[in-house]
């Protein structure tokens, strides 16, 4: 069994002139292939490779937790964005609206907070907007490294940016600022409402002589939340 990378749900060039072509290519063909082609090393023969992506996550430490870590929250981030052309950006609507609106106030006042927590975060790491089911109320943290809000039980992540400088700098060099604003085009709602239950990155496992890896997660885009391994992002809606 094996962790297989998923393809961006876009063109390489769909997200330009925000982020290039080139950038995509480098950032997931390389970096996000990277975590999961060690991910596959580190668990080949241990109890990890039958576990779900996710769970690997959340029982791992080390090397294991780093990449399978990466791995996921790379998911997630390419999977958070998606072009104005095939209905990314805007403002929220539905429910997300009225959880933003109760904690921030109002929209503007969220964009701008994430977007300094984004760009003040000291060191490689992420921002993220998440959603407390013990307090019942969206917020935004920031992440350390590899680290997810998938270790903390209570907390579902419902959008990221990652700030690593593999994530701009071939377009931006150190402007990160520059590039937190062109991510805000695409930050998506992925229909339209609030979902506040578990959140999994789409990533498949198969056995490497069935299919290539393009072919198993196009598979599973198109089973959804069908297999217990492979579950939908939470329904969000023009987020950012």
């Amino acid at each position: 069994m094996a962790f297989t990378l998923p393809p961006l749900p876009y063109s390489y060039d769909g997200l330009a002139p925000y982020i290039s072509s080139d950038t995509l290519h480098f950032h997931h063909d390389k970096h996000h292939a990277g975590y999961f082609a060690k991910l596959n090393g580190f668990v080949e023969g241990t109890p990890f490779a039958t576990k779900s992506l996710e769970e690997v996550v959340r029982t791992s430490t080390g090397a294991i937790f780093n990449n399978a870590a990466q791995a996921w929250n790379h998911t997630f981030y390419f999977q958070s964005m998606k072009p104005p052309s095939l209905g990314g950006g805007g403002e929220p609507t539905g429910r997300l609206r009225d959880e933003i609106n109760k904690q921030f106030s109002n929209y503007d006042n969220f964009r701008d907070e994430f977007s300094k927590l984004a760009a003040g975060h000291f060191g490689s790491g992420w921002a993220w907007l998440t959603w407390d089911k013990n307090s019942k109320r969206v917020g935004i943290e920031q992440t350390h490294d590899a680290g997810t809000p998938l270790t903390e039980p209570a907390k579902v992540p419902l959008l990221c940016c990652d700030v690593w400088e593999h994530a701009y700098y071939l377009d931006r060099k150190n402007d990160r600022p520059a590039y937190i604003k062109g991510c805000k085009m695409f930050i998506l709602q992925r229909g339209g409402k609030l979902s506040t239950g578990n959140s999994r990155a789409r990533t498949s496992r198969r056995h490497a002589n069935e299919r290539n890896p393009n072919q198993a997660a196009a598979a599973v885009r198109d089973e959804g939340a069908t297999q217990n391994r492979c579950r939908p992002l939470p329904k969000l809606r023009n987020v950012v």
